[in-house]
């Protein structure tokens, strides 16, 4: 909070809303990613020109422009005079959808690593309705729905969850895109995988419910609304279907968020009542 706003000159800061980035978000960006590809760049040996200044950074604009825009190697310019003004139209000027894409993407590229937790408290230090957790930037519209949802991933970690991990990073991945039905279907499924770790003769996520509750881990009642909640999604008629059904209900943005966090908190509660077994 700055002097003006604690004197109630200026209004104070608030949430950023679902779908936007915030002008405070893009500028410390991009004086974060400024700062990383211009602290000590190379000379190129054959031309002289500066280069980027370490490997990881070369080889993601390298794998962007053949593998994501398909165009040829050699036609790449690396030099810092060329990739500055795209990068920095890149975080300035791309719509939300592109500019999470760009970001997830450099993310996931070996050696560099390190940008998730930068970019994970720009976005908080932002107030952006989203966060970041297993690489993936995914919509929370409150700061405990974030933290339900990094939470959730944190849970997964264990190996034997890695279906369910990866069923939850694609309904993040999904939700952020827009594909409300294919988010989900894709957070239903996290659960459901998670399940099969629970009990593994289980058909359905009801089984795997029984078998907790058989044990004394469960509210009754609290059991009826989580089932309550997965046969919302799961009727042949319903959200997982959308796509098969002609006349099945459309979804949008709220209820694909809601199921997102709903589903993130219901993992890491099956997991901690699984656990006293």
């Amino acid at each position: 909070m700055t002097f003006r706003q604690a004197e109630g000159l200026d209004p104070l800061p608030s949430p950023v809303a679902l779908g936007e980035v915030s002008q405070e978000c893009r500028a410390i960006l991009w004086q974060y990613v400024l700062k990383l590809v211009t602290v000590s760049p190379r000379q190129d040996q054959v031309t002289g020109y500066e280069i980027w200044p370490s490997d990881p950074w070369r080889k993601a604009f390298q794998n962007w422009h053949v593998r994501r825009k398909f165009l040829p190697l050699d036609e790449l310019d690396q030099t810092l005079n060329a990739r500055l003004p795209f990068l920095k139209n890149a975080v300035w000027y791309w719509t939300t959808s592109n500019l999470f894409d760009f970001l997830t993407f450099l993310m996931r590229e070996p050696g560099l690593d390190h940008l998730e937790r930068a970019f994970a408290g720009i976005f908080e230090e932002s107030r952006l309705a989203y966060r970041i957790a297993d690489k993936t930037i995914f919509p929370a519209a409150s700061t405990e729905e974030g933290q339900t949802i990094v939470a959730a991933f944190a849970d997964l970690r264990g190996t034997e969850y890695g279906g369910s991990r990866q069923h939850l990073r694609s309904a993040g991945t999904l939700l952020t895109a827009g594909d409300w039905a294919g988010s989900i279907r894709e957070s239903v499924h996290a659960v459901e995988s998670l399940s099969r770790v629970i009990e593994p003769t289980a058909n359905t996520l009801s089984d795997a419910l029984k078998k907790i509750r058989s044990q004394g881990h469960m509210n009754p009642n609290l059991s009826r609304g989580l089932e309550a909640l997965y046969n919302y999604s799961s009727d042949e008629q319903g959200i997982r279907h959308a796509q098969v059904f002609e006349g099945a209900p459309a979804v949008d943005q709220t209820d694909a968020v809601y199921m997102f966090g709903a589903c993130a908190a219901f993992l890491s509660f099956l997991i901690g009542r699984s656990g006293t077994a």
